[in-house]
């Protein structure tokens, strides 16, 4: 353990991390093709505080899907940057596995879908944290259509090990139980 580390008990999710994962709207997420190159992309998000789970939505050809479909182990990284004093930065960064939760079939619409519950409470979590997702006048329908095309499967990630870094150096990581 580093000086700087913060110890942390197995399978508890410190608060700090708990508020980093809740407050902010992206995340980069990295998954590996078949030769085991990385792809990093950013992605929104949603963290279950109740599951410690975190969900994203993605277009099922994507090539983080695709990625997923191969090798189901992923990291994302969440932060917050002071461009000022880079010292000040605090993020997460989270190695877990990733599940295709609910996939949209081809000639599906989702107003046709049949949604499992977790997709269900994981679809209420995007509109509560993302404003668009609210929104249902007739100026936004090219955005919702966009939406949707995007949105095609839901995934969730099982953390497996998070490590946080706050100010001054700072870092606590925590491993959890499988």
């Amino acid at each position: 353990m580093s000086p700087y580390e913060i110890p942390s008990t197995k399978s508890e999710v410190p608060e700090e991390i708990r508020k980093l994962l809740t407050k902010c709207y992206f995340a980069y997420l990295c998954t590996v093709d078949e030769n085991s190159r990385p792809h990093i992309t950013p992605i929104f998000f949603v963290y279950d505080r109740n599951t410690n789970l975190m969900y994203f939505v993605s277009a099922s050809k994507s090539t983080k899907i695709r990625n997923i479909r191969l090798n189901n182990r992923v990291s994302l990284t969440v932060d917050i940057r002071d461009p000022v004093n880079p010292f000040n930065n605090v993020g997460v960064m989270t190695e877990g596995e990733a599940s295709v939760e609910y996939e949209l079939g081809s000639e599906e619409s989702p107003s046709d879908a049949i949604f499992p519950k977790s997709a269900l409470k994981a679809f209420e979590m995007f509109k509560r944290k993302y404003a668009i997702l609210r929104q249902v006048e007739p100026s936004f329908s090219r955005s919702m259509n966009l939406i949707r095309r995007f949105s095609e499967v839901l995934v969730s990630v099982k953390p497996n090990k998070m490590v946080y870094w706050g100010g001054g150096g700072r870092f606590r990581r925590v491993e959890f139980c499988r």
